[in-house]
């Protein structure tokens, strides 16, 4: 992000570039500051949910957990946070995993698997390849999302974690940190997006607007 500021910045100065993009590439820049994994999160029906996640981080917990609940809520960054703390793991989509394992079928192999496999977006799991995956498995502990969750978590009897939307008061907060994030202030408006991350979109759209609308006039 930094670097397409740069670039935007200079392309401006030099050349009479789109003053547009720039002002969106700033924006997102901010909106990447505004909120962390902790602020999607933070509700307390997640709590076991973020708690059994750090267990795993700390490698004093071992196992197959699957995460369900709402999109925008949290997850992808929850897995993304868990890859980072652990060198010792992998993270793939759901496509990444069905494409290795029709390779590694073809082939007659097993997955080739690190302690712990970190799977987002699962939004399907064939039968051929939830057997390759147990198979391939082999004692590491696997942490997966996606539309199939629920689904995946009774073929390898994972225990689901639910992970939910902010309450009215946890979206407030994060939309009043995303204005401040991007330089701005204004009321906060009466109805939010569940979606943290919709929340933050928001956000990003009044403030441009504002900013869009206050360029005409001047």
């Amino acid at each position: 992000m930094d670097a397409e500021l740069r670039s935007l910045e200079r392309e401006l100065r030099l050349m009479g570039g789109d003053g547009l993009a720039l002002e969106r590439a700033r924006l997102r820049a901010g909106l990447e500051k505004a909120a962390s994994l902790t602020d999607f999160i933070r509700a307390p029906r997640n709590a076991r949910a973020l708690a059994i996640i750090e267990e795993v981080a700390a490698r004093r917990k071992h196992g197959r957990f699957f995460l369900e609940g709402p999109p925008g809520t949290g997850k992808s960054l929850l897995l993304r946070a868990l890859h980072q703390a652990r060198a010792d793991s992998l993270l793939w989509t759901g496509a990444e995993l069905e494409e290795r394992g029709a390779r590694a079928l073809q082939g007659g192999e097993r997955l080739d698997l690190p302690r712990l496999v970190i799977i987002d977006d699962l939004a399907s799991l064939p039968e051929w390849l939830g057997l390759l995956l147990r198979a391939s498995l082999d004692g590491a502990t696997l942490v997966a999302a996606g539309a199939a969750a629920r689904a995946a978590a009774r073929v390898f009897r994972a225990t689901r974690l639910h992970v939910g939307p902010l309450d009215v008061a946890g979206r407030r907060a994060l939309f009043v940190r995303a204005l401040a994030a991007l330089g701005a202030t204004r009321s906060v408006p009466a109805k939010l997006p569940a979606s943290g991350f919709e929340v933050l979109g928001l956000a990003r759209s009044l403030v441009l607007e504002t900013r869009l609308a206050l360029a005409r006039q001047a």
